[in-house]
């Protein structure tokens, strides 16, 4: 039976509290307002506070697993979730050509790769997390988790840690396999922070999420080390995926300025404790007018994430304002894409880059 400790978080709600557990309350120094928008998703009366847009039915094909003869020596592999079909597509990501598919999944969601370029990805309705080595099409392991997998990351250690954005208790969790492997330790903040969204873990060891509240949105939280998190300059209206980008945790917003944009907030640690905005990337595209929202927008550096200390070049992701749309940006510069992938699956969610080392 997995243990469970107790994760503080310091919750910028308009109150801008320390959840209960925590060591002592947590307020905005002087001059900082609280980082919480309403979300308008969840006030609209929305059962879903995942994704913004989705196509109304499903059509998993059923098929098999499968790869190109080459496909475990190409350099660099872009692994992309598929909503629509269940299945994750696996393109080169020089070339964008097709070089593989992987089925059986219900519900692909968030995905994360490890020093050594195997793929974990979050099997959303089937509550686990699968991995596949590199350019391989059987699993290399299946964990089960306590809820729903949106996302996750592996840290410099190999401790993997997967979010459950619910379990079947209602709020979600975040769960830690050290080694990748053996019993999770879970935890929880209970109701004060409700949906919890993918991880992400820096060079150094911090791990930082971003939460929202069933009622408004309370956004990014802490540290494992139970340290007490709070903004500094710049806030955040609906959450998505958190990410190092080789220099900087990266937080993402898929309503910046509370329009359908996606930008990716990189931060730093401050003396206080907290975090304040280092630099920002917006990401514009024009397949439906100005719109653009990207859950998981994952940076690709010259090295898996886990030990990359270089900052990422290029970030990928899909655009769910417009079906089939899978982007290519400038990292840190955003802006317009500079690709956009010819064959893209219909809702692709989540997606990663796997690298040879």
């Amino acid at each position: 039976m997995a243990s469970t400790s107790r994760l503080c978080f310091a919750v910028l709600s308009l109150a801008a509290l320390c959840a209960p557990g925590c060591a002592g309350g947590t307020s905005l120094p002087a001059g900082r307002s609280a980082a919480a928008f309403v979300s308008r998703d969840i006030l609209a009366g929305s059962t879903d506070p995942i994704a913004h847009h989705a196509v109304a039915v499903q059509k998993p094909d059923g098929g098999r697993s499968w790869m190109a003869k080459n496909a475990n020596t190409i350099k660099a592999l872009l692994y992309v979730s598929d909503h629509h079909t269940n299945d994750v597509y696996v393109y080169n990501f020089k070339t964008g050509a097709q070089v593989g598919k992987l089925t059986g999944f219900h519900d692909p969601y968030g995905q994360c790769v490890d020093t050594a370029g195997n793929v974990w990805i979050a099997n959303y309705s089937s509550s686990t997390v699968v991995e596949y080595a590199h350019g391989a099409t059987k699993p290399l392991t299946t964990l089960s988790t306590n809820g729903y997998s949106i996302g996750c990351t592996v840290d410099y250690a190999n401790d993997l840690y997967v979010a459950n954005i619910t379990t079947p208790n209602g709020p979600g969790d975040l769960q830690l396999w050290t080694n990748e492997s053996g019993t999770p330790t879970n935890y929880s903040n209970g109701q004060e922070c409700y949906y919890l969204w993918p991880p992400g873990a820096a060079a150094s060891g911090q791990l930082i999420l971003e939460t929202n509240d069933p009622y408004y949105s309370c956004e990014l939280l802490n540290t494992l080390r139970g340290d007490d998190t709070t903004f500094g300059n710049f806030t955040i209206v609906f959450p998505g995926a958190t990410m190092w980008d080789g220099r900087n945790l990266t937080l993402t917003d898929q309503e910046y300025n509370g329009n359908r944009l996606t930008a990716i907030d990189r931060v730093s640690y401050i003396v206080s404790g907290g975090l304040d905005l280092a630099g920002q990337t917006v990401l514009n595209d024009t397949c439906n007018g100005y719109d653009v929202d990207v859950m998981q927008p994952f940076i690709v550096g010259s090295v898996n994430p886990p030990v990359n200390t270089q900052q990422g070049t290029i970030v990928v992701g899909g655009n769910l304002s417009c079906k089939g749309r899978f982007d290519f940006w400038k990292y840190p510069v955003g802006g317009e894409p500079i690709k956009t992938l010819k064959n893209a699956p219909l809702e692709p969610y989540g997606a990663s880059v796997s690298l040879l080392p």
